[in-house]
Order: structure tokens, then sequence, then C-alpha cells
């Protein structure tokens, strides 16, 4: 009896140790959605007006305080639009949802509130406070959304994205490429694992994959491939084949990309520099997914990239359906601008970038056309929308929505070879 005692003991022991180890790790979860990818052909292209069910344009007001450079990161909630243009104003644009300019944030300099390397932004929705990480001096500034200076977070090494839990916690990614050429000259990074977690009660965890160290000499991997939001936490460790959503600590993964004979051998490029590592690829015909994703409730989206031929092709893959489709050139009537390719999401949307010179390019087209049928201007902005833009206007936003139906490849066509 005292025996079997024993190994009970033992056991419940070990399940301790394996719960405790998979509190912060990676969710084993049975039934991954999987996409198959074994060919990528230039050729193919998806028509944008069937794959839309509707769009909203947001022109953003310019004034002489809110001409932005370039959009390099964007946040949407029910209320505002906030705009990061990081190299060339170095600035943080607050707009409404109807795209009205209510201020700008723009503190360069090295004291209390102020930024030299400005990386990202994140909204706590429920304090109304905004964050800017800051690369190098390592931290996180806090503003109201007046704009006021509301304190400062320390962060132990250089970090490129982040982003804010429903709780509060701050949730930011760490890069190969940074462990050892991100931090001050003899301090390399020593923290192991893809996601470093820092809780509202000032718990510091270590999350996610292990840092995959193959790509520490691989400048790509300096690139800000970056953490995603929309209702839940999504991220893409660099050159893994497999989409991960946070849940609470643990990474579950939501998609793996089956590349087969395309998928890359890591014995073959490990630790090898930037330049190497793109022959390799080359050589053999390597895809990876590339750069950022977005994602909503019902579909995620992402880049492909072709070793061989140097493209990047666009994914959309339906979560509920299970289908993808894959292209690389899009095409749509001139009277849809529309972008196709999203900065970011919110909700069941996507929110693209669309062009001032093809607004400007449709404009002029409506001009020259006495009757155009009701249906042919479905994805149009108005006639009091086009007035407002000329050649100084703002970027303008596309707030999509998707068709599920026709997110497959079926509404891919490939032209004649």
């Amino acid at each position: 009896m005292a025996k079997l005692k024993n190994i009970c003991l033992i056991l419940l022991l070990l399940i301790n140790i394996y719960c405790k180890r998979s509190e912060t790790g990676i969710s084993q979860a049975k039934n991954v959605d999987k996409l198959v990818i074994n060919r990528l052909q230039p050729l193919s292209t998806a028509k944008v007006d069937s794959l839309l069910a509707n769009v909203q344009y947001v022109s953003l007001e310019v004034t002489e305080e809110s001409i932005i450079g370039n959009i390099d990161e964007i946040l949407v909630t029910n209320e505002h639009i906030f705009i990061l243009d990081i190299y060339q104003t170095a600035s943080i644009y607050i707009f409404n949802r109807a795209g009205k300019f209510l201020r700008k944030i723009h503190r360069p300099g090295k004291g209390p509130g102020e930024y030299t390397q400005p990386a990202d932004i994140a909204i706590d929705q429920t304090t109304s406070v905004l964050h800017l990480l800051n690369e190098f001096p390592q931290k996180i500034i806090k503003y109201n959304l007046q704009g006021q200076y509301k304190g400062e977070i320390a962060l132990p090494i250089r970090f490129r994205s982040f982003s804010l839990d429903n709780e509060g916690d701050i949730v930011l990614i760490n890069e190969p490429f940074c462990r050892n050429h991100g931090n001050p000259a003899g301090h390399p990074n020593e923290i192991y694992s893809t996601l470093y977690i820092m809780t509202s009660q000032g718990e510091r965890i270590e999350a996610g994959n292990e840092i995959n160290r193959v790509y520490e000499e691989n400048a790509i991997s300096h690139s800000n491939f970056g953490l995603m939001k929309n209702q839940n936490i999504t991220y893409h460790p660099l050159f893994n084949d497999t989409i991960f959503e946070l849940v609470g600590s643990l990474a579950t993964p939501v998609l793996t990309v089956d590349f087969g004979n395309h998928k890359i051998n890591e014995r073959e490029v490990n630790r090898l520099s930037m330049n190497y590592f793109l022959k390799i690829c080359a050589k053999k015909n390597y895809y990876y997914i590339n750069g950022q994703h977005c994602q909503t409730p019902m579909f995620l989206s992402f880049y492909v990239y072709s070793s061989k031929q140097k493209k990047n092709y666009y994914v959309i893959y339906n979560k509920e359906s299970r289908e993808g489709m894959v292209f690389y050139n899009s095409r749509s009537s001139i009277f849809n601008p529309c972008n196709l390719i999203p900065i970011t999401s919110w909700q069941d949307q996507f929110v693209s970038v669309v062009s001032v010179s093809k607004l400007l390019e449709m404009k002029y087209g409506l001009d020259k056309v006495s009757e155009i049928p009701t249906e042919t201007l479905k994805f149009s902005p108005t006639h009091n929308f086009l007035d407002r833009i000329d050649e100084n206007s703002n970027p303008v936003l596309a707030f999509y929505k998707l068709r599920p139906e026709k997110i497959n490849m079926e509404s891919v066509f490939l032209a004649e070879e």
C-alpha cells in the first residue's frame, strides 16, 4: 500500500511539473489549420471588385500640424485613429473616426517623455493611455489623449514591436537579430523566448516560442514583423511556418503553411549572414512567410516570399471555411480605388491606405464620363468626398469587408502564359 502511495505521489509531482512548464510555453493544439502552398505563379491575379462586400473611405484632415510624411503604424479604436510616422516626421497623429485632426505628439529628444527612435504604438482603451515604444534608450512612454506625458516604463533590452492585451499587460516580441545587435556593446540579450510579457502586477514572463538562434546573424530579422491585435494578439516568429495567437501566456497555433519541398532547411542557413542566406534560399527556391500579417475574426492575411523569383505573394485565409487564396497581382475597375493590402484591421474590417494619385485619377475619369451605372460605382467614394481630395491631401484610409464565399482559389485567375 505504501508503495502504491509513493507511485501516486510521483505521478502527481510529474503532472504538476508538466502543468507549470505548460503555463508559458506552446499550446499543443491538436487540429491546427493548414494551408498548402507548393507553387507560386506570378500570373495569378485577384479580381478585387468580386472579393469586396463593402468599403468605407476616410480622408485624414490636412492642417499645418497634421501633414503626414508616411504611415508606418496605425491603430483604430471605436473613437480614434492613431498614426505613427516613424522616420519622416517622428510624430503621432490623432484623428477622430471621421478623419478630423485632433492633435499631434511630437517630442524628439532624450528627456522624460521624449524619444529618439520611435518604433510602435499601442492604446490602453480602459485608461485611454497611449503607449509609445522607443528602441533606444529602451523604454515605453505613456501619454494621455491630450498628448500629456504620463510616465515611462524601462525595458531590459531593445524591442521593435509590442501590444497590450485585454488585461492591460504589455506584450513585446523579441527578434533574433536583436539578441546580439540591438543592445549596448557587451550586453547581449539574455531573453531567449520570442515573447516578453510585463504584467500590470509587476511580473516579468518569458513566453511563446524559444528564440531560434539559426537566424541571429541574419539582418532580415531586424525588420519589424510585429505583433498584431484585433480582439486577440497574433504573431509570427521569424521564418517559422506557423502564425500563433497569444492566449494568456500560451502561444496557440492558428495556421500552419505547408511549403513542401520549398520549406527552408535550417541546417543549410544556420547562422548565415543576410547575403549568404538569400543566396542559399534563391538557389533552393525556398518560400517563407514575409513581413507583417493582419487578422480579423474570420480572416488572416499575410505575404509569402518566393526566394527564387524575388517576389512577394499575398495570401488571404478564411478561418471558418479553411480555404485560402494566393495571388501576385490584383485588378479592379478604375472606379474602385480600394487597396486590398491592409496595414491593420478593426473588428471585422481590414484597413488599407489608398494613394491620393489613384483617387485623383478616378476623380478626373468621372469628370469625363456623363453617365455611369450605379453598380459600377459600388466601391467608389462619393463626389463630395472626391471634391475634398487634391495633390496636397493626406493619405486616405479604406475600411473594407471581404465576401467569405469568394476567398478561394476560384477567385484567382491566371493570365495566358
